[in-house]
């Protein structure tokens, strides 16, 4: 799906970029769900291409704050889980979006 993606992107003239969420984990306390979690993330960061392709840390973001972090139903973010990933994804910046786009208006 990555190649697709940066195949279609290729030739355009703006710039791009792919940002890809970490799993958080809801379940804390269960050592299997851990487990699963931290190896898919693990393989999430095998397709990462900085600065172009990054994936966002949102695991370490939400663990040990899944109380603070998540919903009543303790599976979805709330309010401050949505902030909470929307400042890691500001981290992962957007100058290679930028750069490209406005690389021809310089004199």
């Amino acid at each position: 799906m990555m190649n697709r993606i940066k195949g279609l992107k290729a030739h355009q003239k703006n710039g791009f970029m792919i940002r890809i969420l970490e799993i958080y984990n809801p379940y804390p306390h269960l050592k299997v769900a851990e487990k699963w979690i931290q190896k898919f993330n693990n393989e999430l960061k095998r397709v990462e291409e900085p600065p172009v392709v990054m994936v966002v840390p949102v695991y370490a973001a939400f663990k040990g704050r899944e109380k603070q972090l998540l919903w009543i139903d303790r599976l979805h973010p709330n309010a401050r889980g949505y902030e909470t990933i929307a400042k890691e994804l500001e981290k992962t910046g957007y100058a290679p979006l930028l750069k490209k786009k406005f690389s021809g208006l310089r004199r």
